[in-house]
């Protein structure tokens, strides 16, 4: 019987994407579940306040205590709940991938045998680690929109962790306006503080899956 020979390299590569493609996926279904979980508890508040509403007599003085008690647990839900997942979800994508591409560097500094290593390189985060694989490993990087895209949420994340998403503390708060303006999914409450809506956490997901991908393929040709 003929033993199968293992490419050790493209053993590891396809773990590594693997590995990636899980935690993305687990990323993604933690959120949905979060989002969902959330979204029908608002769902069910603004039923339970018409039914309060339509079943019952209520005097003015009555109504106002409704209305506030209704109003209050609404803003818990949207502006306390949903805004801390949402951030946090900001925080663990873009960790993921800054994690990914160093990783990724570091397998690629090892396998080429590689005299300069990712922490001897000049930067720091997701640029140091493209830096890296274009300047060293002699990876055609994907200059690409979910770059770009990257870029701004590497802003955004930035915000969120050394301001608590209020962009006039923020070291540019032109640039970050201008990325709000001009960003779907994100917008400014009392013109300042980020409000993000899950439309960008999903867009956020799909260019970091779509980039890696990319890169993945790009750094697996030629090593």
């Amino acid at each position: 019987m003929k033993k199968l020979k293992i490419d050790r390299d493209k053993m590891i590569q396809s773990i590594i994407k693997r590995r990636t493609k899980h935690k993305l996926e687990d990323v993604e279904q933690y959120y949905e579940e979060l989002e969902t979980k959330f979204q029908r508890d608002k769902k069910r508040l603004s039923k339970r306040y018409d039914e309060k509403v339509e079943n019952g007599k209520l005097n003015s003085e009555t109504k106002y205590q409704l209305d506030e008690y209704f109003s209050e647990k609404h803003y818990v839900i949207e502006n306390i709940f949903l805004k801390t997942v949402r951030y946090s979800m900001i925080v663990t994508i873009y960790s993921l991938l800054e994690i990914s591409l160093n990783d990724l560097c570091r397998y690629l500094c090892d396998s080429k045998k590689l005299s300069l290593s990712l922490e001897e390189s000049s930067g720091d985060g997701i640029k140091r680690a493209k830096l890296y694989l274009a300047k060293v490993c002699l990876i055609d990087f994907p200059e690409s929109n979910e770059w770009n895209e990257i870029l701004k949420l590497n802003e955004i994340r930035n915000c969120i962790v050394h301001t608590q998403g209020d962009i006039e503390f923020a070291k540019s708060p032109e640039k970050l306006r201008n990325i709000v303006a001009n960003t779907r999914g994100i917008e400014l409450e009392n013109d300042r503080f980020i409000r993000i809506d899950s439309e960008y956490i999903n867009t956020a997901l799909s260019n970091t899956k779509k980039l890696l991908e990319m890169v993945y393929d790009k750094s697996f040709e030629i090593v």
